[in-house]
Parts: C-alpha cells; structure tokens; sequence
C-alpha cells in the first residue's frame, strides 16, 4: 500500500529518523532490551519533550499537538525500520484511542503523563487463555498503594507502568 505523507508529515518522520539513527544504533538497542524494563525511559521521555511524538493524536487541552491515525503511520514506519521497542503503540495509540473516547478527569490526567512522557500504559484487555470478546471473568479493580489494582486473571499488561482496564463493551468505566 503507497501512502504519501503531507510535508509535515515527513518532516516529523525525518528528525524521528535522524533521532533514532543518532541515539538507537544496533548495540544501543540490543542493551535497552536486555535491561531489566525492555525499554528505554530516558528514550520515551526524549520522545516527549525532544520530539512531541508522544502527544500525537491528542488535543492540545490534554497536552498534546493534535494530529490523527494517518500522522502514526510515518511515526510507525521511522519506528519499525529502526526496531524501536518503546511502548509507543500501546500507549500512545491503543490505550490513547481509549483515553480519548472518554470525557472524565483520569483520562485527562493519564493522556498528560504520557505526552509529557511521565508514563506509559498497556491495556488489559483479555481474560484467561481462550479467546471470549465481551466474556466478563473473575476480574477485580480494588484500592491499592494510593492507586487502583486489578486482580485477577487479565493479560495483555506488559511493559507498562499503568495498565488501563476495561469492562464491559466500551471503555467507559474510568476509576
């Protein structure tokens, strides 16, 4: 599939590129994931204050530089050419979506920690090991350490500092 990029697009693709070839060579990467994180958060942090990516696709108000899907896919592809394993689709547009499908305060709150680069989120979304779309389990969101934990048997939550749950048909539910 061609995808033609607008200029603007492909000046945020050229200094990801340029960002990435200076500060995520073979032996960089190969370092990051053998870390006991798997990723970089000097990286992400860089990603957000050096290069605005991580606030791509929200709005302003929430801390972001606007933008939709089709701004991703040049990030996407500078991303993947350089085998980046940064967090960045399942913060930024997997939980993201779900963020902004939402009108509550948390979700505002969340969307500004990961456009400043403060953190990043993972979506806990299926249950078990089979695979049952809108199969409500033995899941359980409860007060902990200041926070919310779930327990249970959700997976889907690697890598993450947050994990954004969900019940129900649609992320609505924001605690």
């Amino acid at each position: 599939m061609a995808f033609d990029c607008s200029s603007e697009q492909r000046l945020l693709r050229d200094a990801l590129s340029s960002f990435l070839a200076d500060t995520y060579d073979p032996e960089a990467r190969r370092k990051i994931v053998e870390s006991s994180g798997g990723w970089s958060p000097d990286i992400w942090r860089r990603m957000a204050t050096d290069l605005g990516i991580l606030g791509l696709g929200f709005s302003p108000d929430w801390g972001g530089v606007g933008g939709d899907g089709l701004d991703q896919i040049p990030v996407m592809e500078a991303m993947g050419q350089a085998l980046v394993v940064e967090p960045y689709l399942e913060t930024v547009i997997l939980c993201g979506s779900l963020l902004r499908s939402s009108d509550s305060l948390l979700a505002r709150q969340l969307a500004v920690a990961v456009t400043e680069g403060q953190a990043n989120l993972a979506l806990g979304h299926l249950e078990g090991c089979g695979f049952r779309p809108y199969h409500i389990q033995a899941t359980a969101q409860r007060l902990a350490r200041g926070g919310w934990a779930v327990d249970g048997a959700e997976v889907g939550c690697h890598r993450s500092e947050l994990g954004v749950a969900f019940a129900g048909r649609r992320a609505d539910r924001w605690q």
